[in-house]
């Protein structure tokens, strides 16, 4: 008498195991960029900088390394956040997070307005944040906007002696 239960279990494991493989990869691209955004806030909150680090865009992390963003001193510490919103642009590749942060500076304690953040989908499929050139936070509030002709600048020089 044959064992046939051996092959035919080994199959029947063999099987469910490959669909629980294919479940994973059936999230919907929003799912996942969640997940990455997720991830990335609660690893600031936890103070993993070198989670974080992972989870930014490749052309960031040429221009710093690791050790360098681990060491950087911060002055805030991320006390919580919350994901409003998921939105995967048409190409399938960016995506916009909009979300809330809560801060401590100091002694002080702030929530942020909705702030979008840019993700990226690289060629692993995997989601990163895309990290934009630093800006001055009042240089939007004052794009295209001059000064009126009262407040322009007086000139310093002094009149000549007569």
């Amino acid at each position: 008498m044959k064992n046939h239960w051996i092959p035919r279990g080994l199959m029947t494991a063999c099987a469910v195991a490959f669909l629980l493989t294919m479940a994973c990869d059936l999230k919907k691209p929003e799912e996942r960029v969640r997940e990455s955004a997720q991830t990335m806030m609660q690893a600031k909150v936890d103070g993993k900088w070198d989670q974080v680090y992972d989870l930014y865009d490749a052309d960031y992390r040429k221009t710093i390394t690791r050790e360098d963003f681990i060491k950087r001193p911060r002055n805030t510490t991320y006390k919580g956040f919350a994901i409003e919103s998921v939105e995967v642009l048409p190409s399938g590749t960016e995506a916009v997070v909009r979300m809330t942060e809560t801060v401590s500076v100091q002694t002080f304690e702030f929530k942020s307005p909705v702030i979008p953040q840019r993700w990226i989908k690289a060629d692993d499929g995997k989601w990163y944040q895309r990290v934009e050139e630093s800006q001055n936070p009042f240089s939007r509030m004052f794009q295209n906007q001059t000064a009126p002709a009262e407040a322009q600048p007086k000139s310093l020089t002094t009149p000549p002696a007569k």
